[in-house]
Order: C-alpha cells, then structure tokens, then sequence
C-alpha cells in the first residue's frame, strides 16, 4: 500500500472503509491511509448497504478511493451506477 503499482495516492485523497476490521481487505483501507498520509472515512454497515445513504456519504466526505467486494459492488451499481462517478478508484 505504499508505492505500489496499482493505485497512485495524492495528498488530498480520501479512502472510505467498507471492509470489516476482521476482512483482510481493511490492510488497504487502514494501511494505505496511514502510511500515505491521506484521511480514511469511517461509516457504518447501514450507511455502506444503502445506495442513497452510500452516495451522499461519499460525496459529503469528497471520497476519492473506495474498495468494494465484487458482490458489494454489482449490487450498489445495479441501484444506483451514478453514485461512483465522483471517485478515481
């Protein structure tokens, strides 16, 4: 999660945790935060599971980078596709 060769990190990023404390998924969200000096938004299960609540969320906290499980993200997409159009990954 530091200068790695997928996702390039600038200063005023800001990463949306969807992952469970417990998800090894949260490595990339918690740890690519910290060691890149960017902000992580911590919302609740209810809020991720909501597209409407998800969206506004993300557009309140000027989220730039999400990391969502393939089932997560087909679901939300299905609802609601615009809701990704403000993030660059």
């Amino acid at each position: 999660v530091k200068n790695n060769q997928f996702v390039q990190f600038q200063d005023n990023d800001v990463i949306l945790q969807t992952g469970s404390p417990v998800f090894d998924a949260i490595t990339f969200e918690l740890w690519g935060a910290l060691l890149n000096g960017i902000s992580l938004c911590l919302v609740s299960r209810e809020i991720i599971l909501s597209a409407d609540r998800l969206e506004k969320e993300i557009s309140s906290q000027a989220t730039s980078i999400m990391w969502l499980t393939v089932a997560l993200f087909n679901q939300l997409a299905q609802e609601k596709p615009e809701m990704f159009r403000k993030l660059r990954y």
